[in-house]
C-alpha cells in the first residue's frame, strides 16, 4: 500500500513541478522521496530555491514594479 501511495504522490509532484513535460521525472523529485524516507524534510531546500529564483527574477527585472500598470500612480497619492 505504501508503494502505491508513493507512486501516486510522485505522479502528482511530476504534474505540479513539470506541467509541460508529462511523464518526465527529474532527479530532484526522486531525491525528495529519498529525503522523506530518511525523515528529512525538504522544506528549507524548497524555500531557498524559491527565494533564489525570485531574487534572480527581480534582478532581471522580470517582475519589476514598473510593469504593474498604475502602481506608481497610486503610490504617489500616499
Amino acid at each position: 500500500m505504501k508503494k502505491r501511495v508513493d507512486v501516486f504522490a510522485l505522479s502528482i509532484y511530476g504534474l505540479v513541478i513539470f506541467p509541460k513535460v508529462l511523464g518526465h521525472i527529474d532527479d530532484t523529485v526522486s531525491d525528495i522521496f529519498d529525503w522523506l524516507d530518511k525523515r528529512v524534510t525538504p522544506v528549507l531546500v524548497i524555500l531557498a530555491e524559491t527565494f533564489r529564483s525570485l531574487s534572480a527574477s527581480w534582478r532581471a527585472e522580470l517582475l519589476s514594479l514598473e510593469r504593474i500598470r498604475g502602481y506608481f500612480n497610486t503610490r504617489q497619492h500616499f
